[in-house]
């Protein structure tokens, strides 16, 4: 019976070990540049729903760094947030700033700029 008794403490200590390494693990920041999934190239498919003639490119670096091709208009580097769950930043070398809500899974990327919410950007992962 005793026995018993002296297993119970062990078996509540690994309990609470386990449950308070699950709630530390859900609290972490999800919008951390190091984690995101918009890390990685992307390119455009898609804009307005009419499909697109030109590339325009993406590339998401895991320390918030960035590198943009926009057809006709040249290369730019750039520095990038993601906060709020589906808010994205992008601000570039001269202090111009985009903002975008996004919509990422592992191989689709939809951006639609503040501004105009109804236009959407999709875009596919890789080059």
């Amino acid at each position: 019976m005793l026995n018993k008794y002296i297993r119970l403490p062990k078996l509540l200590s690994v309990t609470l070990i386990a449950c308070m390494s699950l709630a530390l693990h859900s609290c972490q920041d999800e919008d951390d540049p190091y984690t995101s999934i918009l890390i990685g190239p992307w390119t455009l498919v898609d804009y307005y729903g009419q499909g697109t003639y030109y590339m325009d490119f993406y590339e998401f670096y895991p320390d918030g760094s960035g590198y943009a091709e926009t057809w006709g208009e040249g290369s730019y580097n750039f520095w990038w947030n993601s906060y709020g769950g589906n808010n994205l930043q992008m601000t570039f070398n001269d202090g111009t700033t985009w903002n975008f809500y996004y919509n990422a899974s592992a191989r689709a990327l939809s951006l639609q700029p503040y501004y105009d919410g109804s236009t959407e950007y999709l875009y596919k992962r890789g080059y």
